[in-house]
């Protein structure tokens, strides 16, 4: 594993599980309304600081994600079960 592995490694852990979000393949982005939900009065820190695998997620929001909470930012397009986690691709099934 290169330097710049063990970088991106660290800066895409779920802060909740550690979950490397990267490697795991949820990756995503969501409305604000949703993300403010799940961080409520926290501060939002650096970049990076503020990441949540779809369980973790789902766990601070009390919900299981739907198609609609997704942004439709490129990071969610084009997605399909080869390139997201089981539980992402069922949360984007009816949005992509």
């Amino acid at each position: 594993m290169t330097d710049i592995d063990n970088e991106i490694s660290l800066n895409t852990r779920c802060a909740d599980c550690s979950l490397d979000t990267i490697k795991a393949h949820e990756w995503y982005m969501v409305h604000d309304h949703v993300w403010e939900r799940a961080w409520g009065q926290i501060s939002r820190g650096m970049p990076g600081d503020q990441i949540l695998c779809i369980g973790c997620l789902e766990n601070r929001i009390g919900r299981r994600l739907t198609s609609a909470d997704f942004t439709d930012a490129p990071v969610n397009e084009d997605r399909d079960d080869n390139f997201v986690s089981d539980r992402m691709f069922e949360r984007l099934k009816d949005w992509c």
